[in-house]
């Protein structure tokens, strides 16, 4: 699954490159951005399947089964339990840290120049809303907690270091706002109280540090 989602992660900023040599004839262009409703595909893939509360089912029965066939007592730094919110996260974040990448805004910014339509704000907008809207009103599950946090973090990684550009940057600082909005609605349980009240407070002191 890791694996299938990440390439999908590609095609969003992504370019087709065409090495054909001078003979040989050819309508494509060197360099041809991946078309904007692929792009926005690939998103609505990545919405469903790797950032919903649907994305990894988890099964109370199958879980309590996952301990390995060779079992032993020297277990040294490895954990024996399955540590699914670890390795499920470990997916999402790959995702993340490939569309949040430098260069990949980077690309998004410049082949609008030669005819991509989809801009690091719209693809930030998007990607803010497969992460948070969808229970915006009601209670956020264990899973998306992570997932929500971890994005946040990343996004306020942008605004803090000069490797992006200024254009990364206000999209950034635009979803951050965003969701700053989301998180200052109660929640339906106190697991997700407290989970928004951490959100509304590293995007505040986040941004207090990056002025």
């Amino acid at each position: 699954v890791g694996r299938s989602l990440e390439a999908v992660s590609r095609y969003i900023g992504g370019v087709y490159v065409n090495r054909s040599t001078p003979d040989q004839v050819t309508n494509l262009d060197p360099y041809e951005p991946t078309p904007t409703e692929i792009q926005k595909q690939a998103m609505e893939i990545l919405r469903e399947h790797a950032f919903s509360p649907r994305a990894f089912p988890v099964s109370s029965e199958v879980i309590k089964l996952l301990q390995k066939e060779r079992r032993g007592f020297e277990l040294r730094r490895e954990h024996e339990d399955p540590q699914i919110h670890r390795r499920i996260l470990s997916i999402q974040g790959a995702v993340l840290r490939h569309l949040l990448d430098g260069w990949v805004l980077y690309r998004l910014s410049d082949t609008k120049l030669y005819g991509n339509n989809y801009s690091p704000s719209e693809m930030l907008t998007d990607l803010t809303n497969a992460i948070f809207l969808e229970d915006q009103n009601t209670s956020v599950n264990s899973i998306r907690q992570n997932l929500q946090t971890f994005y946040v973090r990343r996004l306020l990684m942008i605004l803090s270091l000069d490797y992006y550009d200024e254009i990364s940057a206000a999209a950034a600082y635009n979803s951050l706002r965003n969701i700053e909005k989301i998180v200052k609605k109660r929640g339906k349980d106190p697991a997700t109280d407290a989970h928004r009240q951490l959100v509304s407070w590293l995007i505040e002191s986040g941004l207090d540090r990056a002025q």
